[in-house]
């Protein structure tokens, strides 16, 4: 056995196994974290009649959420004969839930372990078929229509989806199993208006060594995978047809997309030369939120304690220009909340100037550091702020000055500082921002919020996130300073952890995201680093000594984003160090329901 041949089969031994226990071991749960489900082929249906979403995939059973974040489940929806070919307890696989014409259908391969068919490629294969079960309600149950098969018993097919193409007429397209010839095929065949069976045959659309970017072995040599999975299709805002499939890179799941021509299922169909999600994800399906956003569900394979296993994921996709674009994974607003502001900095280019504002030119703590536009841009999805080392004129010098300003002949490095002011500020919530800091000598990189009104500190300032040497050692500052009776002179409540707290753990710390997150309300000011509470500040002390007597915390604050250098705290700067660069995923603010 060739080695491509006994990695898919022993991945598809292994679902088997998975979906067996999943069947026979039902523990019903509820409030189940997404990424706490063992489940393979995800697909979600966004149900507006009952304001719930419904996911299903292999092994057809249900899970049920409000809101993306908990789960409840898992539920069997399904019936089946079991007089028809599909034998007493099928397995079923990769199910999908459509909606159409007041019904809901469950789109699944179903097979028959007792029943053999073949032999192909020089072994029998076990009876295995698309399938479709109908229903009234999402919860099921859902049962046979009229017709006892919709494709040839003869042959082994799976992972049939739904598309209503533009002759208003509706069609399955499913996988040929690579099995049967050594090189997989996608396939369409018209369905019944009622979707209770098939008409006519079935057409290749596709093969799937017709994809440039799988990979396989053949022969001892490489080539291309001949695997067809999970075909799920979807037309960009542009009219264009697409279709998300997956194959194998080696031995890695691997999610990719094709075009059509015609813009029918008809094709001719034209595959992308790279894949579309990182590796170790596929067989990826399309929803949309309540609120809007364009999801993909799809699943990655992981071990867990030595067992092999899937997990579910949602990523965020874009639809609006010609081509499918995956972006970042998705998380849901935290339970009790709503997103009320984000910038996901998806892109490239410039930051979107009717959210930010930039700071230009030298700003405080005497830092090194001239800010301008250009050290700030979008690159994959990330705000990159850079520094760097430069040589140019000061304008700002004035010959013989006492000011730190303008006694600097010259710029001898650059940064960027962007800020929410006058454009968005808010008052109590939760942010949330994901970011890898720098940490070269003289970086002084933070994630910070101001009040709108009256000067600094009187208008408070938290900071949920700097780094800088405190006392000579490197450290992670999460901080709320608010005013006294002096003017400008700050009283400050700040936790400083040493940088050694997190590497000791993981050595490769520094070179990862990290997770801040500030929780706000009208009692305290909480700051997390990925789930561990750095500073618990409370609201009763942080009232102003100064004459106005007010508590800044209680007032809206606006956000800012900068990579200082040097200055009062930043330490001294080693040149070595620069380009420097701070990269920020995203900024979110949720606030109460």
């Amino acid at each position: 056995m060739n080695k491509l041949k006994a990695i898919v089969l022993s991945f598809a031994a292994v679902v088997c196994l998975s979906m067996n226990a999943q069947t026979k071991n039902r523990t019903f749960r509820e409030n189940v974290p997404l990424d706490s489900i063992q489940l393979s082929d995800p697909c979600i249906l966004a149900d507006k009649k009952t304001n719930t979403y419904y996911m299903t995939g292999t092994g057809g059973l249900m899970w049920k959420s409000a809101d993306l974040r908990r789960w409840t489940g898992p539920y069997k929806v399904t019936q089946h004969d079991p007089n028809s070919w599909m034998g007493k307890n099928p397995m079923i696989w990769a199910a999908e839930l459509h909606q159409y014409n007041g019904k809901y259908y469950y789109f699944a391969t179903f097979t028959n372990r007792e029943k053999k068919i073949g032999p192909f490629l020089g072994q029998d294969v076990e009876r295995r078929a698309c399938h479709v079960l109908v229903s009234d309600n999402p919860m099921g149950p859902y049962k046979p229509m009229k017709d006892k098969m919709y494709l040839p018993e003869d042959r082994p097919t799976l992972d049939g989806t739904f598309w209503v193409d533009t002759d208003g007429k509706p069609y399955m397209v499913y996988c040929g199993e690579w099995l049967e010839s050594g090189n997989g095929t996608m396939e369409k065949i018209e369905l019944k208006p009622d979707l209770s069976g098939t008409i006519g045959e079935g057409k290749v659309l596709f093969r799937a060594k017709d994809a440039p970017w799988s990979k396989g072995m053949e022969d001892g040599k490489p080539g291309r995978n001949k695997v067809t999975d999970g075909p799920y299709l979807f037309r960009t805002e542009t009219g264009r047809l697409g279709m998300i499939w997956t194959n194998w890179i080696y031995d890695v799941y691997t999610q990719g997309v094709a075009y059509s021509e015609s813009g029918t299922l008809d094709g001719l169909w034209h595959q992308s030369k790279e894949p579309i999600t990182p590796p170790n994800f596929g067989h990826a399906m399309l929803f949309k939120t309540f609120e809007g956003k364009l999801l993909m569900s799809v699943h990655s394979h992981k071990s867990i304690r030595g067992h092999y296993v899937r997990v579910p994921h949602l990523f965020e996709v874009d639809l609006s220009g010609n081509e499918i674009k995956v972006g970042k994974l998705y998380e849901p607003a935290p339970e009790g909340y709503k997103l009320v502001w984000s910038d996901e900095f998806n892109g490239n280019g410039k930051i979107d100037e009717a959210m930010w504002n930039y700071e230009k030119g030298y700003a405080r703590n005497h830092e090194l550091q001239w800010y301008q536009e250009d050290n700030a841009y979008l690159k994959d999805g990330l705000l990159v702020i850079e520094a760097r080392a430069e040589n140019k004129a000061n304008p700002l010098y004035k010959e013989g000055s006492n000011e730190w300003r303008e006694n600097r002949p010259a710029i001898t490095c650059t940064s960027a500082s962007v800020n929410t002011r006058n454009k968005f500020s808010f008052k109590y919530g939760r942010m949330e921002c994901r970011a890898r800091i720098p940490v070269g000598y003289g970086a002084w990189p933070a994630i910070w919020l101001l009040g709108t009104n009256l000067p600094w500190p009187s208008n408070g300032e938290i900071d949920v996130m700097e780094y800088y040497p405190s006392r000579g050692i490197p450290s992670i500052l999460a901080n709320a300073a608010w005013g006294t009776e002096k003017q400008y002179t700050a009283k400050w409540n700040s936790k400083v952890v040493p940088l050694s707290h997190f590497t000791e753990n993981d050595p490769f710390w520094t070179t990862k995201f990290h997770k801040w997150v500030m929780d706000w309300d009208e009692d305290f000011i909480r700051i997390y680093l990925d789930d561990e509470l750095l500073n618990e500040i409370p609201l009763s002390e942080t009232i102003n000594k100064s004459a106005d007597g007010i508590n800044p915390f209680h007032e809206p604050q606006y956000i800012l984003l900068n990579l200082a250098i040097g200055g009062d705290n930043g330490g001294e700067l080693n040149p070595e160090c620069l380009p420097m660069k701070y990269e920020i995923d995203y900024v979110r603010v949720y606030q109460k329901k």
